[in-house]
């Protein structure tokens, strides 16, 4: 059991959940969920929710940068 992602039916949107508690948390994600748990130091379960918001802007922001100086 662990966190997994669930995609919606087009794969445009994404949103984390919990395999153990059948519960999804987290941000609306934007075809990057993989990307962002892997960035992430920790499971992204062991955060707040409004932590977990404000990490991935802070990620998209790092992410927009990155792909600026290809």
């Amino acid at each position: 059991m662990g966190c997994r992602i669930i995609r919606d039916k087009d794969d445009e949107y994404e949103v984390f959940y919990c395999s153990t508690t059948m519960v999804a948390f987290g941000p609306v994600m934007y075809g990057d969920a993989e990307e962002f748990i892997g960035w992430l130091k920790e499971d992204p379960r062991r955060y707040y929710v409004i932590e977990l918001d404000n990490l991935y802007a802070q990620f998209r922001k790092e992410k927009e940068v990155r792909d600026a100086e290809v």
